[in-house]
């Protein structure tokens, strides 16, 4: 019987230490799931607000820069790109 429990407080203890890793595992996903909702999604929205803000200047300004382009140089200049988020993420 001796050697019936002490096997059993070895499981046991086993089991007690998986628990206790479980519970710490469960908390750190609980403070990054806190960290992605609270801070990594607003940012991801303020980079796309950015992006759309500089697209819609450079269209503003690129015909503009495309005259004074042609002004400048004795040749015509090849027309400016129109940005797009595929060509800014390349």
């Amino acid at each position: 019987m001796n050697d019936q429990n002490q096997h059993r407080y070895k499981i046991e203890a086993i089991l007690q230490n998986i628990q206790e890793r479980l519970e710490n595992i469960e908390n750190q996903l609980e403070l990054l799931n806190h960290d992605i909702r609270d801070n990594v999604t607003p940012g991801t929205k303020k980079m796309s607000n950015h992006i759309d803000f500089i697209e819609q200047v450079y269209n503003k300004i690129k015909s503009p820069m495309q005259f004074l382009c042609y002004k400048m140089s004795s040749r015509k200049a090849p027309p400016l790109p129109d940005p797009t988020h595929s060509q800014i993420s390349k």
